[in-house]
């Protein structure tokens, strides 16, 4: 590869030789220590490679070898520039190109974030802008370490940051902070009672006293876990703690969800708007602006930038095209209805009862004019312990709760 990249540099020619005697040439070459490559014998002699310096050199051997030497094709580096000799500026427009790619391949045009689920990416933009990357900045003054280090000052829910500049893209790989379990340090005595009726299923006890049992039916506030518990000693017989238990049970819970059987609906239509828009050195320059209709629509985004030889340049376009939408009256039927119901019941208990076991549910119908509603009946396995404060003597001087739907 490198000879190769030697030879068009000081270029090189086919040539091809015939007469009475060419072989004789071919020795009287091999003599003298000219070099050729690739040499082919034809029906009237030999094609080959050699050098143009070379070439220049042989033509006395070829006339006292009675052989007829001739050039087909010249290649390389020198006939390139002796053909465009005449066009300067493309010459000078390449140059002023390389250079000016060169120049612009020093800078961070693309700030490729990744890592993210619950911090936006433009909260890290805004931050790492104020630190001191942002698009247009010079590679040579960027401190990675200290964009870094400042960075996640400024975002406390970021446990982690990595920045790598890569040509002009920065690759921000981030890992956000997991959530600790709040831990209560409250030692007040407290009993654990019933957030609603159910039949016990599993008890788990960490500290207090257990009152019921696997398969009893409570009712709501009835206690579970009481504060009081027997003494270690002779000397003190029953001791107050701060019960600490999960209370699993099968309670029933209720959920309506409706459809109408009547509305308007969104059609998409033919008619559409662009608009454009040039980016260049960070600017966005409007170029095409085409907004004359009204009405509801939909906005979709497209952007490209110019990538030579995989080098991103600070140039693109932003095309943004907006399709209308037409209203129109929609009647379903019951059959479809229902399935919608359905999934809509099935997203409910996706997001609703992801940490609960679904023992079973019960779909109830019933329908109007306007609408076709379902009552569905669950039956949930969950943890049913509330804690309440009470004080030692009997007189209860606080008494809270925690939020039904927040129990573990």
């Amino acid at each position: 590869m490198i000879l190769r990249i030697i030879r068009w540099l000081r270029g090189y020619l086919l040539f091809t030789v015939t007469g009475r005697f060419p072989e004789r040439f071919i020795n009287l070459l091999n003599k003298n220590g000219v070099r050729y490559w690739n040499l082919v014998p034809t029906e009237k002699g030999y094609t080959g490679q050699m050098a143009v310096r070379d070439y220049l050199n042989i033509r006395k051997m070829a006339k006292n070898c009675s052989v007829l030497l001739k050039c087909k094709e010249k290649t390389g580096l020198p006939f390139f520039i002796k053909k465009y000799k005449p066009r300067k500026g493309l010459l000078i427009g390449a140059v002023c190109a390389i250079l000016i790619m060169s120049i612009l391949n020093q800078f961070i045009w693309v700030i490729d974030i990744k890592g993210t689920e619950k911090i936006g990416e433009e909260s890290i933009r805004e931050a790492l802008k104020s630190v001191g990357l942002q698009i247009g900045t010079y590679k040579g003054s960027l401190n990675v370490r200290s964009v870094v280090r400042e960075a996640t000052v400024l975002l406390p829910a970021v446990g982690w940051m990595s920045i790598n500049a890569l040509n002009n893209i920065a690759y921000v790989e981030v890992r956000e902070k997991s959530k600790q379990p709040k831990l209560s340090d409250d030692t007040s005595p407290c009993n654990i009672k019933a957030s609603q009726d159910g039949v016990i299923t599993k008890t788990l006890v960490s500290r207090g006293t257990c009152v019921v049992k696997k398969g009893t039916a409570v009712a709501k506030n009835q206690l579970l876990v009481s504060a009081v518990v027997e003494g270690k000693t002779e000397e003190i017989d029953l001791n107050y703690v701060h019960s600490l238990a999960k209370i699993y049970a099968d309670v029933n819970e209720e959920k309506r969800f409706s459809v109408k059987l009547n509305s308007t609906c969104l059609i998409p239509n033919e008619n559409y708007t662009e608009k454009s828009n040039l980016n260049f050195l960070g600017l966005s320059i409007p170029v095409k602006t085409d907004f004359s209709q009204a009405g509801v629509g939909l906005s979709v985004f497209k952007t490209y930038r110019l990538n030579p030889n995989n080098v991103i340049l600070p140039l693109g376009t932003t095309n943004q095209r907006q399709y209308y939408y037409n209203e129109s009256s929609r009647k379903i039927n019951i059959k479809t209805a229902k399935n919608i119901l359905k999934k809509k019941i099935a997203t409910y208990e996706c997001f609703k009862y992801k940490n609960n076991n679904v023992k079973s549910r019960k779909i109830i119908y019933s329908k109007t004019p306007e609408k076709l509603s379902a009552k569905v009946i669950y039956v949930i396995n969950k943890n049913i312990a509330l804690p309440q404060k009470i004080q030692v003597d009997n007189e209860q001087i606080d008494e809270t709760g925690v939020d039904e739907n927040n129990n573990d």
